[in-house]
């Protein structure tokens, strides 16, 4: 199930992409997101063109009624390894649940988020995917996953904005 997110931010592009790239941003976030209870950066690698990062995420939320018979609540946990090219302004990500390994073809989850500044203000387009093969309730658990990772980005992106007001100082 694919879907398209875009939020628009009060700065520009330069002051978004430090924003983004800041350790500290973790912090806020998990104050912020109250669909998380815990988010960390585990690795981070920059070569001045690229970052790469790897980032663990464990929510709040509660096994959903129609899965509860096949997964334990740890199991909702999921690492993003995402890598920000600074020329192109794009950031790809994938997620990584924490899922025995013998799923792992049941489940993709990827996208990418584009920025561009316009009229000074940064607009991010989200596009990503969530695929969940898994006989009977592939589709209803795809809907869930998918409402999930929206509320994830909005709360991502109230956030941010926050982050931008505070290293901003107003």
């Amino acid at each position: 199930m694919k879907f398209e997110l875009v939020h628009t931010f009060d700065t520009d592009l330069v002051n978004f992409e430090k924003a983004l790239l800041d350790p500290r941003l973790y912090d806020m976030l998990g104050r912020t997101m109250d669909g998380l209870k815990k988010i960390e950066e585990l690795e981070r690698h920059d070569d001045g063109k690229r970052v790469r990062r790897r980032v663990r995420s464990v929510p709040q939320t509660e096994v959903p009624a129609f899965a509860r018979g096949k997964l334990k609540p740890e199991m909702l946990e999921w690492v993003e390894e995402s890598t920000y090219d600074r020329e192109l302004h794009r950031l790809e990500y994938r997620i990584l649940p924490n899922i025995p390994e013998r799923w792992h073809d049941r489940f993709r989850s990827q996208g990418t988020y584009s920025l561009t500044e316009v009229g000074g203000k940064v607009r991010r387009v989200i596009d990503g995917e969530v695929v969940i093969k898994v006989s009977l309730i592939g589709g209803m658990a795809e809907r869930y996953v998918v409402a999930q990772v929206k509320k994830n980005f909005e709360q991502e992106a109230e956030g941010l904005r926050a982050f931008l007001r505070e290293v901003r100082g107003g």
